[in-house]
């Protein structure tokens, strides 16, 4: 399964390091049991992942793109459309808004098949503040200057979408949640459950 931005996130990564966590793993961290198994789908640099790491959760970063970088210390090359790996708590930060709908389709169903009893947390960004449709196909440059694909739901839509699958928790959206360089875009944030 080739991703879209696979190229990007490769450079993006070989030169991008972060000590600090995201708002969004302190933000799940406040809402998971102590010694969770949870892994971190898409994980980047593993700047979360060590986080949980540091919290006593036993994680796993896992990631279809090179991982020099890696700052955790587990770490899968795994597909996350089609993984199969179990957990108390699955996070998902910044992935759902890369990928394009048919993928997170596939997804949705693959998470619906091995959620069991676990949590899966979901952190992307939304329509808000670029348009009033409910989805939209945009390219944002970013901080290395390269242009790269998104897929922007609205709180609505994606609503309707994982409740077709899942329980939903809880689901909100601000634009406080990921401010970055100056920059402050809506975002958001889905708690949701496997239906048993």
């Amino acid at each position: 399964m080739s991703y879209i931005n696979k190229d990007y996130w490769e450079k993006f990564y070989e030169n991008f390091s972060v000590s600090n966590e995201s708002h969004f793993a302190n933000y799940v961290n406040n809402k998971i049991p102590p010694k969770s198994k949870i892994i971190d789908i898409a994980c980047g640099n593993g700047r979360d992942t060590l986080f949980f790491e540091k919290q006593n959760h036993n994680v796993i970063g896992m990631d279809n793109v090179n991982q020099q970088n890696f700052l955790g210390k587990n770490f899968l090359k795994m597909d996350a459309l089609n993984f199969k790996l179990k957990a108390d708590v699955f996070y998902c930060r910044f992935f759902v808004h890369t990928i394009s709908e048919n993928n997170l389709d596939k997804f949705i169903l693959n998470m619906k098949d091995i959620i069991e009893n676990g949590m899966l947390f979901i952190e992307t960004r939304s329509t808000t503040g670029y348009s009033e449709n409910e989805k939209i196909k945009t390219f944002f440059k970013s901080s290395i200057g390269e242009e790269h694909f998104r897929m922007l739901y609205s709180k609505e839509y994606l609503r309707k979408k994982f409740s077709r699958e899942f329980e939903i928790i809880e689901c909100i959206e601000s634009n406080k949640f990921a401010e970055f360089k100056g920059e402050s875009p809506f975002v958001l944030r889905f708690i949701l459950k496997g239906r048993n």
